[in-house]
């Protein structure tokens, strides 16, 4: 269970950004933690047992998976009957020497073999457990824990530990300075660190109640967990309990061996990076991977809404399964949403109401806006720090082991369609109750070194842009720091330059309308309005079931959501032309033919005002946009995929897309 056999290692399954509402004393390990990072503390990981004098910590784990903490008063009467009856073993360990462990265990008739001593208390640093001389007697904590004692009636168990030790020689700890040492609880999945609670001051421990409704769910999900409970004197001595019952469904999760950074991906160059193969779910890779095998749209689209698209219905052959559609905008907008939040107010409303309890979400990296942080908020700050679209490959499921190390019950997942495809496939693994799903359209997007080179090629002064969109008036639309939008035809753009700059896995995606999520948001069925800026402007939404119908309520309960009826015009120029002719324009540039620069501004306005007047317009642009889209990645998959894997690959309903109509 733990990371080696000479110290008690952990890795981290939370991130640094990862964090409990500021009420709770809930940490992460170290503090400082992020992305993918690994972090092994070695300490002298060997504390003494009386009957075996030297325990190995990982031995111990590996035997049993669950270990639990508290005084032992309150474990003997509150919590030993309950892990009695989930066949959890109890092991107590604290900082102190063999000899004064078994004076402790003849006066209160624990059992040796049961009984840890840690005489250097060597486990505490690398826990980063907090110590000091405030903490011990000067710190509001410790008369706010004696208060809710009192208010427990748990108090008792205080006066008559005292009772016991003021009537026999005082009991001091190995050296001086460990009386100052403060304890806590941490909770190990494996290798990966699950929970963390460092006791703030003398008195300020985790809440024995929702301890053991770890432990037992622990149990009951199947999952192989280990908790470290530590006291800071064996007066107040704390207690691991382990427990030796494992289900065989949990055990993929230590076999499975995540993909180490740097390496290849099981889809290799069409990989999307969607952070899957970055935890354990790993081993799931194959049936889950939106690029690999044989595609499964059909087959989650029943499972996730619980019926397939209508293939005779042309809206839904395009778009996936409708339950309703229309337009929306938050009024007054989300300040510095690239829209104006709608997904942000959703989440926001989805967290505040107690409809979910974390939400996977994307916010920036310290040093870099525009790179992605795949994040697990837990308060509505983290939710708004997410705020803006990050345009490049996100690794937004590497933060899955975090979902599961919070104990997350109802969750609520943000991401693009490869994301959602393979949280889909890795759902029925998922120790998750509820899971909603709110789904970006999303497409061309590509490594973050290729975004320099594309705004670059398209801004007059890349270096202030802060988001930017590809919009239905056939023009970039790119935001400053100014808070102007700069409109660059699409025709501008010097294509044979840029054509490397999106990645593999998005030229070979028919994921774009996202019809695995339960709700999806994106601009591509709402008319455009010249007059309105982006960040005041409508989204389209496509409630897809009855979850999806649960997002949008939570914001229309609110009254922050105005909405309009969804649209659709033709136009005068024939979509499947324009269609036809995109394609031809897209693959000559790929293949190094064609125009090597793009459009003078002057003709590329002129034919952005020709299309946008006679062209598609509302649901019959995001047809257009959706059948250009598929049909390219259909040549890319043929021409680049072996045969057989190009077929599997292509869902079926992308064949009726590109019939003529």
């Amino acid at each position: 269970m733990m990371a080696s056999t000479r110290a008690l290692g952990y890795r981290r399954a939370w991130q640094s950004s990862t964090r409990r509402p500021k009420s709770h004393n809930n940490t992460t390990l170290g503090g400082g933690f992020s992305g993918t990072t690994r972090v092994q503390p070695k300490i002298d990981g060997r504390c003494h047992a009386l009957d075996s004098y030297q325990v190995d910590y990982e031995a111990l784990s590996t035997a049993s998976p669950v270990t639990l903490v508290s005084t032992q008063n309150q474990l003997e009467r509150d919590v030993k009957p309950l892990l009695d009856e989930q066949g959890i073993a109890m092991y107590l360990g604290s900082i102190g020497t063999p000899e004064r462990g078994m004076a402790f265990c003849d006066q209160t008739g624990f059992s040796r073999d049961r009984l840890l001593a840690d005489p250097t208390g060597s486990l505490y640093p690398p826990l980063t457990m907090k110590k000091g001389v405030k903490e011990t007697f000067f710190s509001k904590e410790t008369p706010m824990a004696i208060w809710r004692d009192m208010q427990s009636g748990r108090i008792e168990d205080l006066k008559r530990v005292m009772q016991r030790w003021t009537k026999q020689e005082l009991w001091i700890p190995p050296e001086q300075d460990q009386a100052f040492q403060q304890g806590g609880m941490v909770i190990f999945r494996g290798k990966e660190t699950v929970w963390v609670h460092r006791d703030a001051a003398t008195g300020d421990h985790a809440d024995l109640d929702e301890v053991v409704r770890i432990a037992t769910s622990t149990l009951s999900n199947a999952v192989k967990y280990t908790m470290l409970i530590h006291g800071h004197h064996p007066r107040f001595t704390s207690v691991v309990a382990t427990a030796t019952k494992v289900s065989s469904q949990g055990q993929w999760r230590d076999k499975a061996k995540p993909i180490e950074s740097g390496s290849m991906y099981p889809a290799k160059e069409n990989c999307s990076s969607c952070g899957l193969c970055d935890t354990y779910f790993v081993s799931h890779v194959k049936e889950a991977c939106a690029f690999l095998g044989d595609s499964n749209i059909m087959t989650l689209e029943e499972r996730v809404h619980g019926r397939q698209r209508d293939l005779d219905d042309p809206d839904e052959v395009i778009f996936g399964v409708i339950q309703e559609t229309f337009n929306a905008r938050v009024d007054p907008p989300i300040k510095g949403a690239q829209w104006t939040g709608v997904v942000t107010g959703i989440a926001v409303e989805m967290l505040t109401q107690g409809k979910v309890d974390a939400v996977v979400c994307v916010q920036s990296q310290e040093e870099d806006e525009f790179a992605p942080r795949p994040f697990v908020a837990t308060c509505v700050e983290d939710i708004i720090a997410a705020k803006g679209v990050k345009p490049c490959l996100s690794p937004n499921l590497n933060v899955l082991a975090t979902v599961e190390a919070l104990d997350v019950r109802r969750l609520l997942f943000i991401g693009v369609g490869c994301q959602v495809e393979a949280l889909r496939g890795i759902q029925p693994y998922l120790n998750v109750g509820d899971v909603y799903v709110i789904g970006l359209n999303c497409t061309d997007n590509g490594e973050r070194e290729s975004l320099n080179k594309f705004l670059n090629a398209a801004s007059e002064d890349p270096d202030t842009v802060t988001n930017y969109e590809f919009m239905p008036d056939y023009r970039v639309h790119l935001k400053h720091r100014d808070g102007h939008y700069e409109k660059v035809p699409y025709f501008c753009l010097p294509a044979q330059e840029l054509s490397d700059v999106i990645a593999p896995s998005c030229l070979s995606c028919f994921q774009y309308p996202n019809d695995l999520a339960d709700l999806t948001v994106g601009y591509m069925k709402t008319p455009y309005d010249s007059k309105t800026p982006m960040n005041e402007h409508f989204q389209s939404v496509l409630v897809r079931n009855e979850r999806g119908r649960e997002l949008i309520d939570a914001i229309r309960s609110v009254s922050k959501l105005e909405s309009q009826p969804p649209y659709g015009h033709e136009g005068v120029l024939k979509r499947q032309s324009l269609v036809v002719q995109t394609v031809a324009a897209d693959d000559e540039a790929k293949c190094g033919e064609g125009p090597t620069k793009g459009a003078p501004r002057w003709l590329g306005e002129v034919l952005a005002w020709v299309l946008s007047g006679l062209g598609p317009r509302g649901i019959d642009f995001a047809k257009y946009s959706i059948e250009y889209h598929y049909l390219r990645n259909y040549i890319h998959v043929m021409r680049h995929w072996n045969g057989k894997a190009a077929e599997k690959h292509i869902p079926e309903h992308h064949f009726l897309v590109r019939k003529p109509k």
